[in-house]
């Protein structure tokens, strides 16, 4: 007897895919970010660096650029305001390197 999960296949982080929509969603990224994460995003990284690996975010936090926040996931549901979905944020020290990130 073979048993198959059901569970999400990850990817390997792919620069180009990670940027890639479909209509409106993201279509790689949620298989994309345990590798991401474990691989490729580092603690000391520049800002420089993390915007030329995941390209522009979808909103910075701070007057000095001290967070970027880059969507994982979002369902809307039945409505056209999200009701849940995943963000990976990005937490920069003030010499702008890469101090910590989690995804939420």
């Amino acid at each position: 007897m073979v048993f198959v999960s059901c569970g999400q296949q990850e990817l390997e982080f792919d620069k180009e895919k990670w940027g890639t929509k479909d209509d409106v969603f993201y279509a790689y990224r949620e298989k994309m970010t345990a590798d991401l994460v474990k691989n490729h995003l580092k603690k000391g990284m520049s800002h420089k660096e993390v915007v030329v690996l995941l390209g522009d975010p979808e909103f910075e936090q701070g007057n000095q650029i001290n967070a970027l926040a880059y969507d994982i996931s979002v369902d809307y549901s039945w409505d056209i305001d999200p009701q849940q979905g995943k963000v990976l944020y990005i937490e920069f020290a003030k010499d702008s390197t890469v101090k910590g990130f989690r995804v939420d």
